[in-house]
């Protein structure tokens, strides 16, 4: 997991710096230096929507936007990223932002694996249980015949001891 920063002059969104991190997506910090940030994006809908949530952020006041995209590298494959932006402000505008990319590849497939093995783990407590249950019914069935049993030997011991005492 790697994080990328990126100081980013607003609302033009042109990077002012970006740390070493950015080769890990494959550019030099030199090539992003001065450029916008649309290269990000996977298309121009997502940029746009960012865009448009950064600014909901800023008219709500807030002093960080948190939120998770999808982001494209340099050779086209996109990636699960956690975005964290920072406003900064002068006379109360916001005049550029430190945004953190971490790409979250690992973490979801992790995630995705975790889900797995939990959805198997159900299933065998489900199985177990169902077996467990089984047993018990049997139990009881095998528990309620020896009682039933016992009663019937009780009765038959009565009715000995009543011929008994008839027969004495």
């Amino acid at each position: 997991m790697w994080d990328t920063v990126f100081s980013v002059k607003m609302p033009e969104r042109k990077i002012e710096w970006v740390n070493d991190s950015i080769r890990l997506i494959g550019y030099e910090p030199s090539e992003r230096v001065g450029k916008d940030t649309a290269f990000l994006y996977s298309d121009k809908d997502n940029f746009l929507d960012f865009g448009n949530k950064l600014k909901n952020a800023i008219a709500a006041g807030k002093d960080v936007f948190h939120t998770e995209g999808l982001l494209k590298r340099k050779n086209g494959d996109t990636f699960p990223a956690e975005i964290t932006v920072t406003f900064h402000k002068e006379n109360d505008a916001v005049v550029s932002v430190t945004s953190i990319v971490r790409d979250v590849t690992e973490r979801n497939e992790t995630q995705v694996e975790l889900e797995k093995y939990k959805k198997h783990l159900e299933t065998i407590v489900k199985e177990q249980t169902n077996k467990l249950e089984e047993q018990v019914e049997e139990l009881e069935r095998m528990n309620d015949l020896f009682v039933g049993r016992e009663f019937r030997i009780k009765e038959l011991r009565d009715k000995i001891k009543k011929l008994e005492k008839i027969k004495d």
